[in-house]
């Protein structure tokens, strides 16, 4: 599996959006995330149902808790896919 930390980070912070954006948020830069690239999220809370489409798109995530927010790394895997990841929440669309 590739190694995360050497891919280059895209930053995106969503602490201080309410729901459902940060989930949107994701979304979109991830259908932008250059090849070799890894989004680093900031988020409020640990964000379990982003974890399974994520799962269910071919991508990797691991994350870390710290005092006021979750640290949340995400990058492609060999069969990621983000039209799928999109079309889990109709709200996103597809990617452009």
């Amino acid at each position: 599996m590739l190694d995360p930390d050497r891919l280059d980070a895209i930053e995106l912070d969503v602490s201080e959006l309410e729901p459902p954006e940060p989930l949107l948020e994701v979304f979109k830069a991830l259908c932008q995330l250059p090849a070799g690239h890894r989004l680093q999220v900031t988020h409020r809370r640990i964000p379990y149902p982003l974890f399974e489409m994520l799962a269910l798109s071919g991508y990797h995530h691991r994350y870390e808790q710290q005092l006021q927010q979750v640290l949340i790394q995400i990058w492609p895997g060999d069969s990621a896919d983000p039209d799928a990841l999109a079309r889990l929440v109709s709200a996103a669309g597809p990617c452009e």
